[in-house]
């Protein structure tokens, strides 16, 4: 994968997955200018310049929850162009081990671990499910 243009819009997310398949998502800031405010989101970000996805990936898990995930461990599901807006998208999976008993969350209002029954409406705990990342899950899911 090459780094790309350093103007062109590249996004990160992964799938958090414990070992007993819930997932790790973060409630997003209801802030001003904040992709969807006060969703549940994946964990991801934007690629730098300069920057290969995977070490992006690795680094906004760092970012948001203090955690240092394994590169190797790290695999990369899904890369795809949106047409609108010509960004380039990753999409990745991780299983966990024990790096969430370290976790510290560094951005949005708090991250919980779900289970896929509990997330396949969309709603949880009263936050709406960012559709993009909810569809992503069902598609990881439904090729599990």
């Amino acid at each position: 994968m090459s780094d790309g243009p350093p103007d062109r819009l590249r996004i990160v997310l992964s799938i958090l997955e414990q070992s007993d398949g819930r997932v790790v998502l973060q409630l997003r800031s209801d802030i001003e200018g904040i992709a969807n405010p006060n969703k549940w989101g994946l964990f991801g970000g934007h690629v730098e310049a300069g920057e290969s996805p995977n070490a992006a990936m690795l680094r906004e898990v760092e970012e948001e929850l203090s955690i240092q995930l394994r590169a190797d461990k790290l695999k990369l599901l899904l890369e795809w162009t949106n047409p609108e807006n010509d960004g380039q998208y990753f999409f990745y999976h991780y299983p966990l081990g024990a790096e969430m008993d370290q976790a510290e969350l560094r951005e949005g209002e708090r991250y919980a671990a779900f289970f896929p029954s509990q997330l396949y409406l969309g709603l949880v705990e009263g936050h709406e499910i960012v559709d993009h990342h909810l569809d992503h899950l069902k598609a990881f899911w439904e090729a599990k």
